[in-house]
């Protein structure tokens, strides 16, 4: 599929896309102007990166990219997704998380981050009054029980799996 087609607004109406097992390298900034979508499900690829424009994507409720090799997301890459409930970004090379981006998703339910490379908890994910499920299993270091604990207390239907 030829970046260009995206914005000669070839695909206007698409809700969902799944692109697992491609071995697609990197998303084109185009994807951003696909406005009605509501899932992106690109598992199982050879992504390094999810591009700025992806936060473009103000009704996208649905993000898949486990298992590729992406090691930063940027906070311009989720800062816009604010109708996002659900986002598996586990089985990654990830490090750090946009936690103050990530905070503004008020409609998150479930973060998957799991067998990453996360140095440190994400603090900050208070502002997602919804969520519901936190998923921080597999990463190198075992997260202050006292920062889970505040979360826990704060919601009693929020579950921390670490």
């Amino acid at each position: 599929m030829r970046p260009q087609a995206f914005q000669r607004g070839s695909f206007t109406g698409l809700l969902h896309i799944t692109a697992n097992h491609c071995n697609l390298t990197a998303l084109p900034d185009a994807i951003g102007h696909l406005s009605t979508l509501r899932s992106l499900n690109v598992s199982s690829n050879e992504l390094v990166a999810l591009p700025p424009s992806l936060g473009a994507l103000a009704r996208l409720e649905r993000l898949d990219v486990h298992r590729n090799r992406i090691a930063i997301v940027a906070a311009e890459s989720v800062g816009g997704l604010v109708a996002l409930a659900r986002a598996d970004l586990s089985s990654n090379c990830i490090q750090a998380l946009p936690v103050r981006s990530l905070a503004k998703l008020e409609w998150l339910l479930d973060l998957d981050v799991s067998s990453n490379r996360l140095v440190e908890f994400p603090t900050h994910l208070g502002g997602c009054v919804r969520l519901q499920r936190l998923s921080l299993m597999g990463n190198v270091p075992r997260f202050d029980t006292n920062e889970l604990a505040s979360l826990s207390k704060r919601r009693p239907d929020f579950v921390c799996l670490t």
